[in-house]
């Protein structure tokens, strides 16, 4: 019989291939915690995937917690580790701890986790017949649709170049089996996508994997060229010169010698050498790629020039822009206004006086305003009479942020919500949503 210890060392391994569905198909832990006899391989590891995703997010301790606090340090920590993929140094630094201090509180996490899915295996062993009879068969269709109603509780918002150093360390192993160079090309510039960071995520995964399958000993380039409704991420293959050590990946600016290095490889070899597949149906080798696209707005079109596969191009919908004018003189309430909206697709603009209000509120005609009361010289009251009576800025939400408790006299005064001091991160974000949307 399986012994706590045994299962518990399961759920590391199985963390540690979090993203290869491959892998995740033939583990143990598919066996022991995802009831659906009826169910393909495949779509058991999708959901084993989604149930060690679930454990990392039971960690979260919420917005009331201080940010200090044990437990928001390691949730931040697995988080970082495993959603995000990167790797222990990466991680230690992000959250300015040592290598030895991350090993301590990952081995104490992971244990807590560990032991949290062993009781879920427990509640489910003694009756495995009865589970397996009385759960209902689920399709593909339905774990998609599932899928996207869950997404759609999320922010649809992420970075590229955010989500791609994870992508990299979790493709790291493969490219280097397959002696592949990847080449990133994404600006840190680059504006958010419309998409949720895990998805966006398991899709440039599942992408690029489709032509690490399909190559070796070639240059793999991911580019992205942004209009003004998508972002359209091309991942395209050309054959080059290795050296007999390759790096693992790398990581270059346009103009530096690596580019220029993939360019001409690219363009200096004729269509008959180019990298030619050998599979005669690549769109239905394609479709675990499609499906993932099929829970956002997203294309997927096979890249291919004079007949020749050459690689895949992602159409991702760009993420809506709204803008907040955050009126406050206290700096520490506006690191926490810069610190969190922009990762919730709100790019935020500051005012630290009444009067830089009023002229950021009409030149930037921002799609909400947060204003607090107590300011030098031109308190939030007067701005808020202000702000209604121009045309210019008549119409735009104002949302009145004090540590005064007069929510009747601001409504009455003509804002649109009132938010209590200390503000929680939920509270503000639920009504920026409903303002903006």
């Amino acid at each position: 019989m399986l012994t706590e210890s045994e299962f518990k060392t399961l759920v590391a391994q199985a963390y540690e291939h979090l993203y290869d569905l491959v892998y995740l198909r033939c583990h143990p832990l598919v066996d022991l915690l995802i009831c659906g006899p009826t169910l393909e391989r495949k779509e058991q590891a999708w959901k084993l995937h989604h149930l060690l995703l679930q454990a990392l997010d039971d960690l979260d301790p919420g917005p009331g917690a201080p940010a200090t606090s044990i437990e928001v340090r390691r949730h931040q920590l697995m988080v970082l580790r495993y959603a995000d993929g990167l790797d222990p140094q990466t991680v230690s630094d992000r959250l300015a701890i040592s290598r030895r201090h991350f090993y301590r509180e990952h081995e104490t996490t992971l244990e807590a986790i560990g032991q949290a899915l062993w009781q879920r295996y427990l509640d489910i062993a003694p009756g495995p017949l009865a589970t397996e009879s009385s759960t209902p068969a689920t399709d593909r269709g339905q774990l998609l649709r599932q899928e996207a109603e869950r997404l759609a509780r999320t922010d649809h918002f992420a970075y590229l170049h955010e989500v791609l150093p994870g992508v990299r360390s979790l493709l790291e192993a493969r490219l280097c089996q397959r002696n592949l160079v990847l080449t990133i090309l994404a600006p840190t510039t680059a504006p958010p996508v419309g998409l949720d960071r895990n998805l966006l995520r398991q899709l440039l995964l599942a992408a690029l994997s489709f032509l690490a399958e399909r190559c070796t000993a070639a240059g793999l380039t991911l580019a992205a060229d942004v209009t003004e409704t998508h972002m359209d991420v091309r991942l395209s293959v050309a054959p080059m010169p290795m050296p007999a050590n390759p790096a693992l990946l790398a990581s270059a600016e346009p103009e530096s010698e690596l580019v220029a290095a993939v360019v001409k490889a690219s363009s200096d070899i004729s269509p008959l050498d180019r990298l030619r597949t050998q599979s005669a149906d690549l769109e239905t080798d394609l479709a675990p790629v499609r499906e993932l696209a099929s829970l956002g707005q997203i294309e997927v079109s096979l890249l291919d020039r004079a007949g020749t596969f050459e690689g895949v191009i992602l159409r991702l919908p760009r993420a809506p822009q709204r803008t907040v004018l955050v009126v406050d003189d206290n700096r520490d309430a506006l690191e926490f206004f810069h610190r969190v909206l922009p990762y919730h697709s709100f790019r935020v603009i500051s005012a630290a006086t009444g009067s830089e209000a009023l002229l950021q509120a009409r030149t930037a005609l921002p799609n909400a305003i947060v204003l607090d009361v107590m300011m030098p010289d031109q308190d939030g009251w007067d701005v808020l009479q202000v702000l209604r009576n121009q045309p210019e800025t008549q119409d735009i939400p104002v949302v009145i942020c004090s540590v005064l408790r007069a929510a009747e006299l601001a409504l009455s005064m003509g804002a649109n919500a009132f938010l209590p001091k200390p503000i929680t991160e939920d509270a503000l974000l639920a009504v920026l949503r409903g303002l903006t949307a």
